[in-house]
Order: structure tokens, then C-alpha cells, then sequence
């Protein structure tokens, strides 16, 4: 069936669509949100799009992954007032060397976790319990461009997806390099961070390092119609970043710290010059 197109034209669309559709889903299966600038863009993990385009196996690809959490860890400990990863190099090591045991997989994604949030490239794939938090990302950048909000009962598919591949405290070393493109696994943090915490942040992953999240998630589907992408035009972009920001949703609130309030520099230049544009509309009238 794959993923129902909807494309927002105003701001009341996409409130409206919500109510109508957000709470149709029964508790656990409520929905998640993934905002991206790009409408045309796949839900990939960041170390795939690093490795996009090379000519390297799903096999060489892990090796990599493996390299990028060795390098990480080695220096982690350099900066103790950052360091909420509450398990040492050498269990680490041992999840990374093929010398697992029984949940090690939960290792791997505390590990994981902590890599994405400073920027490091991993498997995990970003989502929000907000609808808005998503929002917000859809239209913060390439404002030529339309950009997306996707929306998916997490929980409810993970569960399928362990259906089919079993217990994921069984995961082992060469799960984490297969081809299957159709095992999809939810992580949420047992601690969060303050970006995590104000982002309502959660993350999917595949044993399939290279997977497309967005065609996992259809193979899974079946005859089921809650898979849904909504387009935002290019031209409601910096509106509705307003709008958002009224609702105290902007890059200072969802990046606490020095972080968020450079990035709220951009994002008010933005909506200053939309605001300006719209009064000269009504002024021609």
C-alpha cells in the first residue's frame, strides 16, 4: 500500500489532518514524527547517507560503524562533565568484537544514543512523540524546496518486525550486517539528555545498516492505512516557522543552550523577512 501522500496547503490542514487521525491510534500504538527538509528525501540513518554512493557491502559498511564507535569511545572519556554513557570501553568492546552475550544489543544502542546526539554518524533514525517538534525540522532549511512530515505507529511495527526476526536480545554480530529489508527496531533512552528530553526524541534502527526506514516500514504494512506523509510547500515554509515559533517551538527551545540560540539568529532573520513580505502584500491590496 505504501505511504498515503498528503500535501498540507495551509496551517489549518495540518491541525486538521492531526485530530482527525493522531488519536485514531489506541495506546501503545501512537504515532511518531519524523520532519524532513526534503520531501523527496528516503528515512536513512546518517551513516548511510555518510557512505551514500560508494561502492562498499553491507558487510564493509558495518566494519566502518564498528570503526566510528571505536574512535568515539576512545576519547568519550575526555569530557566527563559530558559523559552519561553508564557502561565502560571494555563492555563496549566486547559488543563490537563479536564477543556478545545475551541484550548486548542494549549496549550498542545506549552507545548509539549518545554518537547521534553529538552529531557522530550511526544507524539510528530520529523521531518525536511532538507532530510539531517534526514540523519545526520540516521547514528550518531549504526553503526552495517542499519538506515532509512522516507519521508511524512505531511501536506497533517494531513488534511486527520482531515477530519475524525474534527476540531482539538475541541480536548478535551478524544480524548487525544483514540485508533484510524487513526488521525495524525502536530505541528509546532509559536517560535522557536535555535535547532528547525538549525534542520528545526516540529512534528506529535496522540490522541492515544500509536500509531505506521509510521502505521497511512498508514491507511491514500490509494491508494497513496508518503510514502517512505529509508535503509542506516550499511557500508555507517561513509561515508556518512562524507560526510555530508562537507556539514557542524553535531552535532555542528544541537546541537548548549556545547551540539553539545561534540557530535561532537564521531562523528570525527568516520569519522578519517573510513577515516584511506579507505586509507588502496587503499593502498593494
Amino acid at each position: 500500500m505504501g505511504w498515503e501522500e498528503m500535501k498540507i496547503n495551509e496551517w489549518k490542514d495540518f491541525t486538521g489532518l492531526l485530530e482527525r487521525n493522531k488519536f485514531h491510534q489506541k495506546a501503545p500504538y501512537l504515532l511518531s514524527f519524523r520532519g524532513q527538509a526534503k520531501a523527496e528525501w528516503d528515512l536513512t540513518s546518517s551513516i548511510s547517507r555518510c557512505i551514500k554512493g560508494s561502492d562498499i557491502t553491507t558487510k564493509q559498511a558495518y566494519a566502518l560503524e564498528k570503526m566510528v564507535i571505536t574512535d568515539f569511545l576512545k576519547c568519550y572519556h575526555l569530557f566527563p562533565s559530558n559523559n552519561t554513557l553508564d557502561v565502560s570501553f571494555g563492555e563496549m568492546a566486547q559488543c563490537i568484537t563479536g564477543k556478545r552475550r545475551k541484550g548486548s544489543i542494549f549496549i550498542l544502542q545506549k552507545c548509539w544514543a549518545i554518537m547521534q546526539h553529538y552529531n557522530c554518524p550511526t544507524r539510528l533514525l530520529d523521531w518525536t512523540e511532538s507532530e510539531y517538534a517534526a514540523l519545526y525540522f520540516a521547514v528550518d532549511k531549504e526553503s526552495e524546496c517542499d519538506g515532509a512530515v512522516w507519521a508511524s505507529p512505531l511501536m506497533q511495527y517494531s513488534e511486527l518486525s520482531d515477530e519475524n526476526h525474534g527476540d531482539p536480545a538475541d541480536i548478535c554480530e551478524e544480524d548487525l550486517c544483514s540485508e533484510a529489508m524487513d526488521h525495524i527496531g525502536l530505541v528509546i533512552e532509559e536517560k535522557f539528555t536535555e535535547r532528547s528530553f525538549y525534542q520528545q526524541a526516540h529512534f528506529t534502527y535496522s540490522k541492515n545498516i544500509m536500509a531505506k526506514h521509510n521502505e521497511v516500514l512498508e514491507n511491514l504494512q500490509k494491508d494497513r492505512k496508518n503510514l502517512v506523509k505529509m508535503i509542506i510547500p516550499a511557500g508555507k515554509k517561513d509561515e508556518f516557522l512562524a507560526r510555530l515559533k508562537k507556539m514557542n517551538i524553535t531552535a532555542s527551545t528544541l537546541f537548548p543552550g549556545l547551540d539553539g540560540l545561534g540557530r535561532a539568529a537564521s531562523e528570525s532573520i527568516k520569519i522578519l523577512l517573510w513577515k516584511l513580505a506579507e505586509d507588502e502584500k496587503l499593502t498593494e491590496q
